[in-house]
């Protein structure tokens, strides 16, 4: 009888630290702290906040190393050639999170999926997956993506 009980409790602690190993606590808001894409390394001068509710995401960013008086047209039209947005729906699937795009800066992208594995380090929260290159709306190939983004609020 007590092994049978000790065998009750050891599974369920078993499945209790395997859920809490799988569970992906997004919701919230999130400021990029560093990002690799095909290994190679963003630079710092990007400023990225992405925004998670129960079941939606968005995210915004521009490169800060454009940001500057703007002056003339041109000096606005760079400024906003750097601005990015993107946002959409998004499932939690096991340890990982499956985003939806329904609105980006590049409409080619708008109604592709792409699943994230997820990863918590504290108050981090590491993103790594790949994302479809798209040209002329034809997948050409894939990217490696890690992202490495900090909680700055919980709901």
């Amino acid at each position: 009888m007590k092994s049978l009980l000790f065998l009750a409790v050891f599974v369920a602690a078993l499945s209790n630290s395997a859920l809490a190993q799988t569970s992906c606590d997004l919701q919230g808001a999130w400021q990029l702290v560093s990002a690799k894409y095909d290994n190679q390394a963003v630079p710092s001068s990007n400023s990225w906040m992405k925004v998670f509710t129960k079941t939606r995401f968005a995210v915004v960013g521009l490169d800060t190393a454009f940001v500057g008086p703007l002056v003339t047209d041109a000096d606005r039209l760079k400024f906003l050639s750097n601005l990015n947005a993107v946002g959409g729906s998004y499932v939690l699937n096991g340890g990982g999170w499956t985003e939806k795009i329904d609105y980006i800066t590049d409409p080619t992208y708008i109604g592709v999926s792409v699943t994230f594995q997820c990863i918590h380090e504290g108050d981090r929260l590491v993103q790594k997956g790949t994302f479809p290159v798209l040209e002329k709306g034809k997948k050409t190939r894939d990217i490696s993506l890690e992202e490495v983004w900090r909680r700055i609020d919980r709901p």
